[in-house]
């Protein structure tokens, strides 16, 4: 905390100081918006990856089927038949199974997603609010300081450090 007796010059620079440490809060305050824009947009490429991975689960479950359809029709007996629909009925179970885990794996990440977003904002909302107030307060104490200038000079002189 300054002296009053560190004379005027010395005052307006402490002044200043606190006026610049404003713009250093502003700088803050961007990283957090662009660690938010950064989870958003996390968000979005997940969105938009989601349907382009259940569209080429749904064409190669579509090309199974056609293909043990295909078969079907076929007069093909034996053990290579057994083992060829076997295959055919684990991969389809594969797909499904895969379709379920990635599902539920987006819906976690969406939510965790959700959720830091949420925080984020609401780290943004406190310190939009905490630095507004600080800010508001460094206006005050400098108008109090250098409203104390002229009486610290009547009181003193000037020129006293």
């Amino acid at each position: 905390m300054p002296q009053l007796t560190m004379g005027t010059e010395s005052v307006s620079e402490e002044v200043n100081r606190y006026t610049n440490q404003a713009g250093s809060v502003a700088g803050t305050r961007a990283e957090v918006q662009a660690i938010i824009e950064e989870v958003e947009g996390l968000l979005a490429q997940a969105q938009a990856t989601e349907p382009r991975l259940n569209a080429a689960l749904d064409t190669l479950g579509q090309d199974t089927a056609s293909t043990l359809t295909a078969t079907d029709g076929a007069e093909w007996t034996g053990a290579s038949s057994d083992r060829f629909r076997g295959a055919t009925g684990e991969l389809v179970g594969s797909i499904d199974r895969t379709r379920a885990a990635m599902a539920e794996a987006y819906a976690e990440f969406r939510g965790a997603a959700d959720n830091l977003n949420a925080s984020l904002q609401e780290v943004g909302r406190q310190f939009d609010t905490t630095s507004a107030q600080a800010e508001e307060a460094t206006r005050e104490y400098g108008q109090v300081l250098l409203g104390h200038l002229g009486d610290t000079e009547a009181l003193f002189g000037s020129g006293i450090s």
